[in-house]
């Protein structure tokens, strides 16, 4: 087994160095070796033929000679003749001697020497190194230099593979172990050797030959080539595992000797020892460099508590430098605000080896304050506390905005206080005594009065319930018989009704006479806000807070919001004492008046109500409001009104309301909450009869929007309807606008009265309503001329039909009042928005075209000539192909595929021809119209089925048939009708189905791939092939096209025309090749015509090729004629 592994793999060993490799035949011959044995040997010229006892001393020479049969694995010492060189020897022999392998290994022996100076080196390298690479990369050379090992390579674990992360060889110029595979699955050859074992067990193993190592054979033919024998796999082991393996190889047999293991033994317990601290090492300077960097605070103090260290935070977050704080106390930062006894509390801590966590209050060097969320831990050594580190946040922002918040809320609330007041007070006592509750609504530590103006004089008239008598008198005191604008310059400032405040009211000497009061409950904050009743200050709200600068402006801006509410509020619980008054002018000025409860039950309904409605009183009284509803507003509407008047709101709207007799009418109805201490109590509504009114206004509407006599959309109603519509409506969408124009309706007014004109007028109106979509916009306009949008045209083409049908109602004779009329109409046609991008640009443009063609007497006028001439084109040809279908014009032509290798037949693609007079008309001429009308799909259903008949004729009379390519167009593909003409052919046809391949265009995807790719995937269950032509052209992407279901590419006639002539061409061939192989598709090149082509994607390999070099297109009994003479 051994000999055949090598022998199988002799040429590869021939570059080899360190081993010398012979092949002998059985006469000893040598057939074969490598140019390490010319060295050994020391001759230059060839060797190839001649005995091996030429280069054997006597007794190496007896030794082969005396045993022509000697056994594998004989370990043999071996010298050449022509000098005193000692080689080691191991010889392989074939199965049936009719070969033989010598391997001869360069003695070295390692002296003490070498191995206390390699010992030396290493010992250097590991008190000297910071880092793992160069580590690795200084103990690579030391062992290949000095203990003259060929191959050593790091492996780490990757999956369940050990992976090459560093890789030395002498003799080899490669960095990589490529090829190499090794395991850490025992269950597998790969993971039974050296490297295997090591990593498993984490103990040194040594390959002493691998001639004699089973396991290490599949690496044998690799170890040759490198010129290694020998092999040692040292793990390397961190963190309680094994991270790498050392693998020394030598070119020595049995090179691990005693006195190397117990070098390599050192050598692994030094270097994982070496790996532990470059690990601390570099995780020591990582924490270091994080530290500060960091944005967290981080200081370090000795155990007497002196700071020797802080990272950038500290300085930044304190204002202190670095220099300014080592050797200092963290005492430094105390602002006062923190208790005695934390601190006292910390030092316990720490000294007991405890970590200490607070928020503390710390001071900045320009004495602003800062908070820092911190724990404090002890670094203790031998149980001592050696340092003590201070890791914290710095949470100053988010306090602030904490109570930047609290603050917000606070205000709201009293904002929402005001508010429910606003509602519910029903007189000014009520509203100032609840609202000194502005109090708890601001927290514990604020307070209130409410100041009121008794000519130019202030006094307390309410209190918040948290100020006592004493200071009640002070304030009373203190402001009798003074002027207050004298003293303080707030009080004028809200006598010109603005807020005024002061954040800091101890540093304010005009608020002295005050000192009492805030010193007594701590005041440090204040704000006036002015009480306005009818535009008049007449008084101030008071607000008292202990929190220093606690008037920030967002709470200013909300007391604004306060004071206008407060004064709203104020106005209206004056305006509704005069409510009663109001109430009974109303009664007696509304078309009706009624009364309900909370609950919407009618208590009372004036005269005027109960016969609007035709209601007896007694009949009403008690029931629900909903007895005058209508149903017919929305449910919203509902919802609204019910939400108003339940909030305390009026309502005011238009409802309409039905009477007792089922009659509707509409009323202008205002209904007002009516409270009773604070609590809603009744609905009034009042309503006035508006009902003449608005169908008068509705009236007058109509007559300024649409014609009194067709009752269509007059022109600039017209205009406002249709540029709305083209607002919403895509461009790509095609939109068409036509005026009509009756041109001898003035000859019928002659015969006819007026009366008849207006009913021919509406018969015209209600016959182009018949002829048109109902979604299609009509108008009618000045001089009897109609408009019409038409919307959504699927093409511009078909517009010739529809307006064909139009003329055919609209000519037809009218009888009206037994007189028959017979009229002729005109047209002006234009498109958006080709023709304008509103409706007053179309309009005109329609009307130009409209006069223009009356001037020429054509029928259908359109405003673009260029465009009507190729719809006039289009629609010709149109109408000569729906003949040509009716008459079996169309017939199929073949034109033949070949195989690029062979150059057979392989299949033929059916070309649709136009058969007329004996003439072929070419495609070019028709395919285009033909493609874009509703006709293709017909046109190729009947390909299908004429294709599907003549290969069951075939097979019927055992011929031969070939695959047939068909093309079929996007339009197509979108027809429900066509897809289930298509389903049928196939489904019954399922024999056939694998020789018909569908030919598809790559636009087919673009405006839904997923709808697309899930038809062709159904499509494809019948067993047809799919082709994706015109490849590359247009709209490739390889990401969608990867996910097709198609079975072949077809590389187009540009790209084939070009290819010989143009490298980038050549390239994106190259490129579509390469995609098709990889996602297993076969290629053809269509549009082949010279034999450079054909070389060139013969070399290429495209699979398929059609073109003029091979055949041209040809009739159907031509194509079969051809294929049955092959």
């Amino acid at each position: 087994m051994l000999f055949n592994l090598i022998r199988e793999k002799i040429e590869d060993l021939l570059e080899s160095k360190n081993i010398g490799i012979l092949l002998l035949d059985k006469e000893f011959n040598i057939k074969l070796y490598n140019n390490e044995i010319k060295e050994l040997f020391n001759v230059q010229n060839s060797i190839k033929g001649n005995k091996i006892t030429d280069y054997l001393s006597v007794k190496e020479e007896a030794i082969l000679l005396n045993n022509k049969k000697f056994i594998d694995k004989i370990y043999l010492r071996v010298s050449t003749k022509n000098q005193k060189r000692i080689l080691s020897g191991y010889f392989l022999h074939s199965p049936n001697n009719e070969e033989y392998l010598i391997f001869l290994f360069r003695k070295f022996k390692i002296t003490n020497e070498h191995l206390l100076e390699a010992t030396k080196e290493i010992n250097k390298i590991l008190l000297r190194t910071n880092s793992e690479k160069e580590l690795f990369d200084e103990l690579i050379d030391i062992l290949a230099y000095k203990l003259n090992c060929q191959v050593i390579t790091i492996t780490t674990k990757q999956g369940k593979y050990l992976k090459p992360i560093l890789h030395f060889n002498k003799n080899i110029k490669d960095d990589t172990a490529k090829g190499v595979k090794v395991s850490i699955d025992e269950r597998i050859p790969e993971g039974r050797g050296t490297a295997s074992v090591a990593y498993r067990t984490n103990e040194i193993i040594v390959n002493e030959f691998t001639f004699n190592n089973e396991n290490m054979y599949i690496w044998l033919i690799e170890q040759l080539k490198r010129g290694v024998i020998s092999s040692c796999a040292i793990p390397i082991k961190f963190q309680d595992s094994v991270r790498y393996i050392l693998l020394i190889y030598s070119h020595i047999p049995y090179f691990f000797d005693k006195r190397v293991l117990n070098i390599l033994y050192d050598l692994k317990s030094n270097i994982e020892f070496t790996l532990s601290q470059i690990a601390k090492n570099q995780f020591l300077n990582f924490l270091s460099i994080a530290a500060n960097k960091a944005y967290e605070w981080y200081l370090v103090t000795d155990s007497e508590g002196k700071i020797i260290y802080v990272n950038n935070a500290v300085e930044l977050i304190s204002g202190y430098s670095r220099e300014e704080l080592i050797g200092k106390k963290p005492n430094i930062f105390k602002s006062g605000e923190v208790p005695h006894h934390v601190y006292k509390n910390l030092w316990l801590d720490v000294k007991s080896s405890k970590e200490f966590e607070y928020t503390f209050i710390n001071k900045r060097k320009d004495g602003k304050l800062f908070y820092l969320k911190s724990v404090i831990v002890p670094i203790l050594e031998n149980n001592k506390v050696i340092r003590i580190v201070n890791i914290a946040r710095d949470i100053t922002e988010e306090v602030y905005q904490k109570k930047k918040y609290e603050r917000l809320n606070d205000a709201y609330n009293l904002l929402s206080y005001v508010n429910r007041l606003i509602v519910r007070a029903s007189d000014i006592n009520e509203l100032f005594d609840n609202l000194l509750n502005v109090s708890t609504t601001l927290g514990k530590d604020s307070y209130g009065l409410i100041l009121k103006f008794y000519g130019d004089y202030l006094r307390p008239t309410y209190y918040s319930k948290n100020i006592d008598d004493t200071a009640k008198k002070y304030l009373e005191k203190i402001l009798s018989g003074r002027k207050p604008e004298n003293y303080c310059s707030m009080i004028r400032s809200i006598k010109k009704k603005q807020i005024a405040f002061e954040n800091d009211v101890k540093s304010n000497d005009e608020l002295v006479v005050f000192k009492p009061i805030y010193e007594k409950y701590d005041i440090n904050s204040c704000c006036f806000l002015p009480i306005i009743e009818k535009d008049e200050v007449v008084g101030s709200i008071v607000i008292l807070a202990q929190e220093k600068d606690f008037f920030q402006d967002e709470i200013l801006l909300l007391f604004y919001e306060v004071v206008k509410d407060l004064s709203f509020a104020i106005n209206r619980i004056e305006t509704e004492k005069w409510f009663k008054t109001i109430n009974f002018a109303l009664n007696n000025s509304f078309d009706f008046v009624v009364i309900m409860d909370e609950d919407f039950h009618i208590l009372y309904i004036n005269d005027s109500t109960a016969k609007i409605f035709g209601w007896d009183k007694e009949d009403i009284i008690g029931k629900h409001h909903s007895i005058f509803s209508s149903k017919t507003h929305t449910k919203e509407f509902a919802k609204n009104f019910y939400k108003t008047l339940q909030s305390g709101n009026v309502f005011s709207d238009f409802i309409v309301y039905k009477t007792a007799d089922g009659k509707l009418i509409e009323s202008y109805t205002v209904i007002t909450p009516y409270f009773v201490k604070g609590e809603i109590k009744y609905y009034i509504a009042i309503g006035k009869d508006v009902s003449e009114q608005l169908k008068l206004k509705k009236e007058i509407e109509k007559l300024t929007k649409y014609s009194p006599i067709t009752g269509l959309p007059l022109k600039d109603y017209f205009i406002e309807i249709v540029n709305n519509y083209l607002s919403e409506v895509k461009k790509e969408n095609k939109t068409a606008l036509v005026l009509l124009e009756p041109v001898n309706i003035y000859a019928a007014s002659h015969i006819l009265t007026k009366e008849e004109v207006e009913k021919l007028l509406n018969v015209i109106k209600s016959r182009l309503e018949s002829s048109v979509k109902s979604t299609d916009i009509l108008g009618m306009f000045q001089e009897n001329i109609f408009g019409l949008l038409m919307k959504n045209i699927r093409l511009k083409e078909d517009i010739f039909s529809i307006m064909d049908r139009v003329f055919k109602e609209l000519e037809e004779e009218y009888v009206i009042d037994n007189k028959t009329v017979k009229l002729e109409f005109y047209s002006g046609i234009t498109f958006y928005p080709d023709n304008g991008n509103n409706a007053e640009r179309l309009l005109k443009n329609s009307f130009i075209a409209l006069k223009e063609g009356q001037q020429l007497n054509k029928k259908i006028n359109f405003f673009d000539k260029f465009q009507e001439e190729k719809l006039v084109h289009s629609f010709n040809i149109f109408k000569k192909l729906h003949e040509a279908f009716k008459n079996n014009e169309f017939v199929p032509f073949f034109q033949p595929y070949v195989d690029s290798k062979t150059l057979s037949i392989e299949g033929a693609e059916l070309l649709l021809r136009w058969q007329k007079d004996g003439e072929i008309i070419p495609p070019g001429k028709f395919i285009h119209v033909l493609e874009h009308s509703h006709l293709i799909g017909d046109v190729e259903i009947k390909m299908v089925e004429h294709v599907l008949e003549v290969l069951n004729n075939r097979l019927s009379k055992k011929l031969k048939i070939v695959p047939i390519s068909i093309n079929i167009s996007p339009l197509s593909f979108s027809s429900d009708v066509f897809l289930e003409k298509f389903n049928t052919l196939l489904s019954s046809n399922k024999n056939l189905a694998k020789y018909i391949i569908i030919e598809i265009v790559e636009r087919l995807f673009i405006n839904d791939f997923e709808k697309m790719n899930n038809l062709l995937t159904s499509l494809k269950e019948l067993g047809i092939q799919f082709s994706l032509d015109d490849f590359g052209t247009g709209y490739s992407s390889l990401n969608y096209i990867s996910n097709l279901p198609i079975d072949k590419i077809k590389i187009d006639i540009t790209f084939t025309r070009n290819i010989e002539f143009d490298k980038k061409v050549l390239s994106l061939v190259k490129t579509i090749k390469s995609f098709a192989d990889e996602l297993g598709l076969k290629t053809i090149a269509e549009g082949v015509e010279n034999e450079n082509q054909l070389n060139i994607l013969k070399r290429l390999k495209i699979n398929q090729l059609q073109g003029y070099l091979f055949y041209k297109p040809m009739d159907e009994i031509s194509f079969w004629n051809l294929f049955d003479s092959y």
